[in-house]
């Protein structure tokens, strides 16, 4: 099926997007903070580029139907299972295994901006580089204190790997 408009329109403010496709403001605005609709910025301005709604409308057509009641999971195709029965339903995003946790940059850890921010500043960019820290040098960070720490143990844990210097507390 193919959208045609009934003028040439490029893009559109977000509240004459949103009469255009019949969306909620909110929904768009989510759709723009995803990446999933791109827009451009012209002075005080945000206009929607129509031609990036088109093609999330043909990314969605081509994917696999969403059922919102089961919470982003997709039904399989042929059956029509409900969540309570032994239906198999996948979850939309499976956990992909990590191939290298040592080149996860630390903003992918999930940490609170203080502590990426300290980070940052420490020259600490990738895993690789925190886990050849000790705890002890975290704290000596300014901003970093008990908290940040306990932040980033807990994210290392996740991925089965640990601050320098504590192995030999953990085996104590």
């Amino acid at each position: 099926m193919t959208l045609y408009l009934r003028d040439a329109r490029i893009s559109a403010s977000v509240a004459e997007f949103c009469s255009l496709s019949g969306l909620k403001t909110s929904s768009v605005w989510k759709l723009l903070r995803e990446g999933k609709l791109q827009s451009i910025c012209v002075g005080r301005r945000r206009l929607v580029l129509l031609a990036s709604y088109h093609e999330f409308i043909e990314r969605q057509r081509a994917g696999p139907p969403l059922d919102a009641r089961r919470n982003k999971t997709r039904p399989p195709l042929g059956s029509k299972a409900n969540p309570g029965s032994n239906g198999s339903v996948t979850p939309l995003n499976p956990p992909v295994p990590l191939a290298a946790p040592l080149d996860l940059r630390i903003e992918e850890l999930g940490l609170s901006t203080r502590a990426i921010n300290v980070m940052r500043n420490e020259g600490i960019d990738r895993v690789s580089d925190l886990i050849d820290r000790t705890a002890r040098d975290l704290l000596l960070a300014p901003n970093f204190g008990r908290v940040c720490l306990g932040e980033v143990e807990r994210a290392l844990a996740l991925l089965h790997l640990q601050l320098r210097g504590r192995e030999t507390a953990a085996a104590e």
